[in-house]
């Protein structure tokens, strides 16, 4: 049964960056392999072939998510079959959009792809208000995040009650923001 508050699928893709990352694993594992045959270490050749296709594998899952925001909070499945522990709802004080441009998101964000980090706080400039919603900026120092970063640009932030941020990159930002704020208010 679906549940009344309300209901969100969304996605995140792999920028360039992230394919351009699943290619280079591709091709590290392609130059090992060759080089074990040529020393005639055929044997080693698969076992070492199979774990570069699959850090390939869990560097494309880290980045192609399905997302559900229902009445429990946000639940992101790697690769969008793998669903990890739920963000949740309680801990969502609001919502809000977080522009990062190319150059910054490594310094900003620590990187691409699915994970737990340490994040520089927004400057004002970078935020934009979802709805009628006020803008928050965590301070001065690093704060801790969940995040599903797979490119630079308008991302949906949602500022965490208990010291801990959410922050994504989804297909739609405004239906994904629009669905996050939904839920915090029927919670309410």
């Amino acid at each position: 049964m679906r549940p009344e508050a309300p209901f969100y699928v969304g996605t995140t893709r792999p920028s360039w960056v992230g394919w351009t990352r699943i290619a280079l694993t591709l091709l590290f594992g392609a130059v090992l392999a060759l080089v074990l045959a040529q020393r005639g270490l055929v044997a080693a050749v698969p076992p070492a072939a199979g774990v570069f296709a699959l850090l390939a594998l869990w560097t494309w899952m880290g980045q192609h998510t399905r997302f559900i925001v229902d009445d429990r909070g946000l639940t992101v499945s790697l690769g969008g079959f793998l669903p990890r522990p739920t963000w949740p709802l309680a801990g969502f004080r609001t919502v809000q959009y977080r522009i990062v441009p190319q150059p910054a998101v490594g310094a900003s964000l620590g990187g691409y792809g699915w994970r737990r980090g340490m994040v520089i706080p927004a400057r004002p400039e970078e935020l934009r208000p979802v709805g009628d919603r006020k803008l928050l900026t965590g301070g001065e120092t690093r704060q801790s995040y969940r995040m599903v970063v797979t490119r630079p640009g308008t991302m949906v932030e949602i500022v965490g009650r208990e010291g801990t941020g959410y922050l994504l990159t989804p297909e739609d930002p405004e239906a994904t923001a629009a669905a996050i704020d939904q839920a915090i208010r029927a919670r309410r």
